[in-house]
């Protein structure tokens, strides 16, 4: 059973939120995304000429978002994540960094400023490696934490999951009602999939992201249909999560998950006597 950390020895606020905002930041790039586009829609109405801008800015979002996610499951699949409950200090200032200047961009583009997208773009991508080789080396030196015979849930990961579980199956029966209500929402960008494979792409994550990415590479310039094979590829990553979420109900492979996920190491057996 897991115990509580003291809370005398409880690591500093800022770097237990930095923690917690791991998951909660991959909806940024997203935002991002829908901001950049809905203010080149306005000004497109509004008599102005974009171009492929907003294009540019959802591929370089898309390429964060896998950064980003590679980087939160460098960072959570690590002892400490469950011990200390924070991620180091440098990693830390660094995530900081990321989320700063990705909401700086949102904000800019929410205004309708992009004359410095190139800089912002540069550095995130600075920034994002600087995470990934902290991240990288902290998930090779896994220490040697032992392996758990029990692992209870906290309340708050049970509300997490069942808010999961509920998005999931909201996504997943849009996707599947999508072409039967006429509005084309599975093939409405062609390759690209769509708003349900969009949705999909989130609640799928990390499976869905090289899924997506290869799915599109593939289907690029078939024909219609091709735009579905990205939205099943998501649908199947998002199904693998809810079995995921669903196994946390049994103490058992509740455990076993914990141990894998956290990379705890198994106590070696005792001599026979």
């Amino acid at each position: 059973m897991t115990e509580p950390t003291p809370v005398a020895d409880r690591a500093p606020l800022f770097e237990r939120v930095m923690l917690a905002s791991l998951v909660p930041a991959l909806f940024l790039p997203i935002l991002a995304v829908v901001v950049g586009i809905s203010g080149s829609l306005l000004r497109e109405a509004a008599g102005g000429t974009e171009g492929i801008w907003s294009l540019v800015i959802a591929v370089y979002m898309f390429v964060l978002l896998g950064s980003m996610t590679l980087n939160a499951w460098l960072l959570l699949r690590h002892p400490q994540t469950l011990v200390a409950a924070a991620l180091p200090r440098r990693a830390s200032v660094a995530v900081l960094v990321v989320e700063g200047l990705l909401l700086l961009w949102i904000v800019l583009l929410a205004i309708g400023i992009d004359a410095i997208a190139v800089v912002l773009g540069a550095a995130l991508a600075i920034a994002s490696v600087v995470v990934f080789v902290l991240a990288l080396r902290r998930y090779l030196d896994r220490g040697n934490e032992p392996a758990r015979a029990q692992f209870e849930l906290p309340g708050w990961a049970r509300i997490v999951a069942a808010v999961y579980l509920a998005l999931a199956v909201v996504a997943v029966l849009f996707a599947i009602a999508s072409p039967f209500i006429g509005l084309g929402w599975t093939d409405a960008a062609g390759p690209l999939g769509g708003p349900a494979a969009w949705l999909l792409l989130v609640l799928g994550l990390p499976w869905s992201h090289p899924l997506y990415f290869v799915s599109v590479v593939l289907v690029f310039g078939a024909p219609a249909w091709g735009g579905i094979v990205p939205t099943v590829l998501c649908l199947l990553s998002v199904l693998a999560n809810v079995v995921f979420v669903a196994q946390l109900l049994s103490p058992r492979r509740r455990t076993l998950l914990a141990n894998w996920f956290f990379r705890l190491r198994t106590a070696p057996e005792a001599p026979l006597e």
